[in-house]
């Protein structure tokens, strides 16, 4: 490297040219100016980048995404991901909601808390029904075993009413005979 100085410098240098650090501020954080301006390193040794919102692409992309994960779906159809039926109406009502909250400070950031929060929701009442639907399937199953053993029942109950048929035949004959002699 050619340097020339204490071991330390060097360190520094090192450091200096090969690590980099990735921050991101929400700059509607009422914090933010606060925190800009309690670390000056940021004006001097940083380079800043704003991105004041996602492209409408992006916005649109984003809750398909987290959907077809929340999903399970991986599914392709034509070489490209498939969605439930009605899932862009629900991703363009996504983006509608957020447009719709531009003007009380919703940010991009606020549009990943949104998603998720739906998200979370919609895993919680999946897994509420696919639990109710086990139940129920269960208590189903449960009445075609009943339905089959009652039917099996029947089935040996009207065999035992055969043989009770004849069997009564028999002692009446008996009877009649004996009564005659």
């Amino acid at each position: 490297d050619g340097f020339t100085g204490p071991v330390f410098n060097y360190f520094s240098y090192r450091i200096q040219q090969n690590l980099h650090v990735v921050l991101i501020m929400d700059c509607t954080n009422t914090n933010f100016t606060i925190n800009c301006e309690s670390n000056p390193a940021f004006y001097k040794k940083c380079s800043v980048q704003w991105m004041e919102g996602w492209s409408n692409n992006s916005m649109k992309e984003i809750p398909e995404m987290l959907l077809s994960l929340s999903c399970g779906q991986e599914k392709k159809e034509k070489g490209r991901r498939s969605s439930i039926s009605g899932d862009a109406d629900l991703t363009k009502s996504f983006l509608m909601i957020h447009e719709s909250c531009k003007a009380y400070g919703a940010t991009p950031h606020r549009y990943m808390i949104f998603l998720n929060v739906y998200s979370s929701i919609y895993n919680t009442k999946k897994t509420d029904l696919m639990k109710r639907q086990s139940h129920l399937q269960a208590g189903v199953s449960k009445l075609n075993e009943a339905k089959a053993l009652v039917d099996e029942l029947k089935r040996k109950a009207a065999a035992q009413s055969i043989l009770l048929k004849t069997k009564q035949a028999e002692a009446d004959a008996a009877l009649q005979e004996i009564t005659v002699s």
